[in-house]
């Protein structure tokens, strides 16, 4: 247990960091491409039209819509190639994880993976061929690649259509500038490919590995996934986040083996269903909850473990929840009292007004009377 709430302070430290640099990163992609697109249009041959100028359909401005786009393309693709600082990457060289080509490595996805890797050392349970799961596992970065390729399409695609757009259909410079001001780099799948399925390859590690020690104690395919058991662990934000009746709670902080989760996650009802699997993106985007490895031969010991940890977890959520219930009526009781008191201030308000006429009405009476007299 104690590996294992290790791994999950150093797995939620690591996103947070990623979460950080990845929004610099996208930040900078969309500065560089929009900078790219308003320098060609600002570039473009215009003409008179209608008492306008407005930008023109000849070979010259194609070609430098043209031009633009490949640098457009080589920007976005130096920024997979340049993931890593030479700094990182000797570092990551030094400690035996990175061993194949930097400019095919995903940052997040070996960092979050390291930390994986990590954990199983600590567990002891790294047998040879639980070392060569991990290592396959670190490599499993393709739908990131594939990811980042739409990515680079689809960003691109936007902004060579405004300006193949702009010169077609003559639009003025000024124009074609502000539209390029609303851009942006599509996000969900930004964060789909930097910093969600680099969670989904750890997940996936994780499976794996209680798989592989599961299929050394039984011959018997059929056996594993009710022998590889995993803890259901949350990050500390994620705990601190917990209430009592949410879907993340029935999970958080139990042992199942995979045959019980997989039908869990199965009975979950239609709008808490869940867009993948625990093998993958767990309950959903951005969730925190992680299904980390046991060894068979000591999930016995884990057992009462996991049920003292959950019970500590969910007493906490509760009084979290007494404690907002108790300041929520606290602040609809000073409220109402508010409003009770803003109440009799206006009423107060409005006897003294009535007051000052009436006396004005008896002051313009008596007045009027003085006057009368002959």
């Amino acid at each position: 247990m104690e590996a294992a709430e290790d791994f999950l302070k150093k797995i939620e430290a690591s996103k947070l960091v990623t979460q950080e640099e990845q929004e610099q990163i996208r930040k900078d992609l969309v500065a560089d491409l929009k900078a790219e697109a308003k320098k060609t249009v600002n570039s473009m041959a215009t003409t008179k039209f209608g008492g306008t100028q407005v930008l023109v359909s000849n070979a010259d401005n194609k070609r430098k819509v043209k031009l633009s786009t490949e640098r457009m393309r080589k920007r976005l693709s130096s920024f997979r190639l340049s993931y890593l600082s030479p700094e990182q990457v000797n570092t990551l060289k030094a400690d035996g994880t990175l061993t194949d080509d930097p400019k095919k490595f995903i940052r997040a996805s070996r960092r979050q993976a390291r930390h994986a890797r990590e954990f199983l050392k600590q567990i002891g349970e790294l047998e040879p061929s639980l070392q060569e799961e991990i290592e396959a596992t670190l490599d499993q970065i393709n739908d990131n690649d594939m990811d980042l390729l739409k990515l680079e399409v689809k960003s691109m695609t936007r902004l060579t259509e405004t300006m193949n757009r702009a010169i077609l259909g003559r639009k003025e410079r000024g124009e074609v500038l502000k539209e390029f001001d609303d851009w942006d780099i599509n996000r969900q799948l930004w964060n789909l490919s930097l910093l969600e399925h680099p969670d989904a390859v750890v997940r996936q590690l994780f499976a794996n590995a209680s798989e592989r020690m599961a299929s050394a104690t039984t011959t018997d395919v059929t056996e594993i996934p009710k022998v590889a058991h995993l803890f259901v662990g949350l990050t500390p934000q994620a705990e601190s986040k917990l209430t009592p009746d949410s879907r993340t709670a029935s999970f958080a902080f139990r042992l199942f083996n995979q045959e019980k989760l997989t039908e869990k996650y199965n009975a979950l009802p239609p709008k808490q269903a869940s867009p993948s699997t625990w093998r993958g993106l767990g309950l959903g985007f951005n969730t925190r909850e992680w299904y980390i490895p046991v060894p068979p031969a000591i999930a016995p010991n884990v057992a009462p473990l996991a049920v003292a940890r959950r019970a500590r977890a969910m007493a906490a959520a509760e009084l979290a929840r007494s404690e907002q219930l108790a300041a929520k009526s606290v602040a609809q009781r000073q409220a109402a009292e508010e409003a009770e008191r803003l109440a009799v201030e206006a009423a107060e308000a409005a006897e003294r007004r009535i007051e000052t006429e009436r006396q004005a009405l008896e002051r313009f009476d008596r007045q009027s009377e003085i006057t009368q007299t002959p």
